[in-house]
């Protein structure tokens, strides 16, 4: 018997904690595993994949930074000035062989968006490299000030 899976892949894209379910665009979901030992580190992934690319379904443009309603171009998602999905929140849900068992296995954020044009043999698509959430935590480059260091020694 062959194994399937069941997939959801939701995006956050006007970062307010309303997913958006994209499952019926996902072309493909890859992810690399990482393990962290317990109670070490409070920035490590929640799920189990610690990078994760998908590639989206874009025939009709949805995702064209020329598509002025595409969710990649809307105001609230290009606000943080680094361009529009950039470090917008994505997780992926998935099931086995139909079962009534789902588990996240990615929540993160997504990085700069990728676009592809139609090819004679394949569609137009989006493609995301997508990194978990201690992504937001290092791009912050919090640092401590000698002086501050000093003080608190």
């Amino acid at each position: 018997m062959a194994r399937s899976s069941g997939r959801i892949l939701e995006f956050d894209w006007a970062r307010n904690g309303v997913w958006v379910n994209e499952s019926d665009r996902l072309i493909s979901a890859s992810g690399s595993w990482s393990y962290s030992p317990p109670n070490q580190s409070f920035v490590t992934s929640r799920g189990h994949i610690a990078q994760m690319q998908v590639v989206l379904d874009n025939h009709d443009a949805r995702f064209s930074p020329l598509n002025t309603s595409s969710p990649l171009v809307n105001g609230t998602v290009a606000s943080n000035g680094l361009g529009g999905g950039y470090g917008v929140p994505v997780r992926l849900k998935i099931s086995i062989n139909g079962g009534n068992s789902w588990e996240w296995v990615f929540h993160g954020v997504a990085k700069i968006p990728r676009e592809s044009g139609p090819t004679t043999k394949d569609t137009a698509t989006v493609s995301f490299d997508c990194r978990g959430r201690e992504e937001q935590i290092l791009n912050r480059r919090v640092s401590t000030t000698l002086a501050n260091f000093q003080q608190n020694v």
